[in-house]
């Protein structure tokens, strides 16, 4: 099969499918999509871009290696499983400490100079999530793209539909969820300055992480217990996103007794959501949290069974 203009455009049609579904379904997800659909616009047309940035910067650093390096490289872009201990060494190093950085790097980068140069549509601190996972999915299309091309090509439709299949359910989303925590920590270091060093410390640490865990997933060859993983990473995110969601939301309505803090909240993280919403100490008091620590505490006892602070004044 040549590369024609039906051809052409089916590869088009391809790539864009899996990230326009998942933006779909975080539209379902969250409908109260306040956000400037310029800006996301924006955001996605820049994932593309930064994929193409990606690439180049790849290319050119895998042209530095050597011989028998590229062979193992070859094996895991081709889906082919490592045949050695040392092999899945080789590619663990290649992902965690080159693959995932670039690309987390370059994502990071494009959050940061659209949220710098368009502050007033990062209105909450989970509209960082959103702007990540639209990077995220722009991104996608062009690494789509690139992985159907040759089977489309050579008219391989098996081969074809079994890498759609992993591009759809795990490669697609998986960026949609690490560049959606990542744009998150970005969105906290926007409104607590405080922190915004530690912020996206943590940001690109968790996001070049679970990026390289995802690859390496796929090039262990784990099959369909790869979807099952991913899958189960999308419930942890829902539920991740929802607590945060409801935080902001309860602080804004007023309904200060359903506070809690959120799944895998660190004290840094809550304080700034509270003090982005310009909670008062007196508010934090009157809460079922620790006033010192923000820990759930029992009102009937005196002290903070975390910190040790005392509650209640003789």
């Amino acid at each position: 099969m040549q590369l024609d203009v039906p051809t052409l455009l089916l590869l088009i049609v391809l790539s864009f499918i899996p990230s326009l579904f998942w933006l779909f379904f975080y539209f379902i997800y969250s409908p109260q999509f306040t956000t400037s659909r310029g800006i996301l616009t924006l955001l996605f047309v820049g994932g593309i871009g930064a994929a193409i940035a990606a690439g180049l910067i790849e290319r050119f650093g895998i042209s530095f290696l050597p011989e028998n390096i590229l062979s193992i490289l070859n094996q895991y872009f081709f889906l082919e499983p490592p045949e050695s201990p040392a092999t899945l060494g080789v590619l663990a190093i290649f992902i965690f400490l080159f693959i995932a950085p670039v690309e987390e790097l370059l994502k990071f980068f494009l959050l940061y100079i659209v949220i710098k140069k368009f502050p007033k549509h990062l209105n909450q601190i989970i509209d960082g999530i959103k702007f990540g996972i639209v990077v995220g999915l722009g991104f996608a299309v062009l690494e789509n793209g690139l992985y159907f091309f040759p089977h489309l090509i050579s008219g391989e439709t098996t081969t074809l539909l079994k890498v759609f299949s992993l591009r759809f359910f795990v490669a697609t989303l998986g960026h949609s969820l690490y560049t959606g925590v990542l744009g998150y920590y970005v969105g906290l270091s926007h409104f607590h300055r405080l922190y915004r060093g530690r912020f996206i410390r943590n940001g690109l640490i968790l996001a070049i992480l679970i990026h390289g865990l995802f690859n390496f997933f796929l090039l262990i060859n784990i099959g369909f217990y790869s979807i099952i993983i991913v899958i189960l990473s999308l419930l942890f995110m829902m539920k991740w996103y929802r607590d945060r969601k409801n935080l902001e939301s309860y602080i804004v309505e007023g309904k200060y007794e359903m506070i809690r803090p959120p799944l895998f909240s660190e004290r840094p993280e809550f304080e700034s959501i509270l003090a982005k919403n310009q909670v008062t100490y007196a508010v934090i008091k009157k809460l079922s949290l620790c006033p010192f620590c923000l820990k759930r505490r029992n009102p009937k006892e005196e002290l903070c069974s975390y910190c040790g602070s005392r509650m209640k004044q003789d």
